[in-house]
């Protein structure tokens, strides 16, 4: 409020010295140091325009940076929540192949007691074909 209230300020003290000029003579010193003052306001008025506007460019610059962090963030977790079910898929993938397959390996041989006589079979083949070689 302080900074609105000293711009306004700044603005009439230029339009004052304006006003002033129409009743000077011009040429003479008066004139000219009055002139040099209305300029001189009007500059400080386009200063304090710029650096207001320089302030508000920061400013929004810096909000534009936090969101900017905040969305990568969040596209972060996003990714890592995407990664961890692309994971849980490949596992659920994997035991469902593996329990699909012991399931019809238990089908085909007729039930869990001969399938457990093959395997046994098939462990009993696998260790006499290491030891019988000669």
């Amino acid at each position: 409020m302080e900074n609105y209230e000293n711009k306004e300020l700044l603005k009439e003290a230029a339009k004052q010295s304006l006003e002033s000029l129409k009743d000077l003579k011009p040429g003479t010193e008066e004139y000219t140091n009055t002139a040099k003052m209305a300029l001189q306001l009007y500059d400080m008025q386009l200063k304090s325009d710029e650096q207001e506007s320089n302030q508000n460019l920061k400013e929004d610059e810096e909000r534009r940076k936090g969101q900017e962090v905040i969305n990568d963030q969040e596209k972060a977790a996003k990714a890592r929540r995407i990664e961890w079910a692309k994971f849980g898929i490949s596992c659920l993938t994997f035991f469902g192949t593996i329990g699909t397959t012991v399931y019809w390996s238990i089908c085909e041989a007729g039930g869990v007691a001969p399938l457990s006589r093959a395997m046994n079979d098939g462990l009993h083949e696998i260790k006499r074909g290491f030891t019988d070689r000669k």
